[in-house]
């Protein structure tokens, strides 16, 4: 029971990742996609204003690519630790649970 308990508790948590993940690329192509209006939007003096919130945008973007990257190995780590689970598992299932 506190196997399957732990392998589900796993599973959710592979699948909160996944969802985050999908989240953060959702926000990034907005982010993106506004970027790409504003740009097109300016001219003149506006966009001398616009292109240095463009850097200090650029420079938050990095660092959400930074936190993105981040959550991305958090989830390679989960990934690994639900499979190498999985196959403890497995070899317990198939000794019918006796240690070896």
């Amino acid at each position: 029971m506190k196997i399957e308990l732990r392998h589900e508790a796993l599973q959710l948590l592979h699948d909160q990742w996944g969802l985050l993940g999908e989240e953060l690329r959702e926000i990034w192509d907005g982010i993106q996609a506004v970027d790409e209006d504003l740009a097109q939007m300016f001219t003149g003096d506006m966009q001398s204003a616009y292109r240095a919130a463009a850097e200090r945008s650029s420079a938050q973007a990095s660092q959400l690519s930074d936190i993105f990257e981040s959550l991305l190995a958090q989830l390679d780590e989960v990934n690994h630790t639900a499979e190498a689970f999985d196959r403890a598992l497995g070899t317990m299932i198939q000794r019918g649970g006796r240690k070896a």
